[in-house]
């Protein structure tokens, strides 16, 4: 099943706010100065590759929690992980 573009721009979007809140909790004094410079705007970037990727191997089916099924292990009844 093929991806929607309103899941990649969602998914986008809150790896950048997740980047930006982390930016503005760690500096505090003045946030807003310490968005603007070009490292933040790398590490917001970077943060919202990264989202894109997990994302990617979500939907190719590489990643999460239905990774035993589709590998073909089975868990015995009764027992945990």
């Amino acid at each position: 099943m093929d991806a929607s573009w309103l899941d990649w721009a969602a998914v986008a979007v809150l790896g950048g706010l997740v980047g930006t809140s982390e930016l503005i909790s760690r500096y505090k004094d003045d946030p807003w100065a310490a968005i603007k410079t070009l490292p933040a705007i790398f590490y917001v970037v970077i943060n919202c590759a990264g989202s894109l990727a997990a994302l990617g191997l979500i939907h190719e089916g590489c990643a999460g929690a239905d990774s035993r099924a589709s590998s073909g292990l089975k868990m015995p009844v009764g027992r945990k992980s």
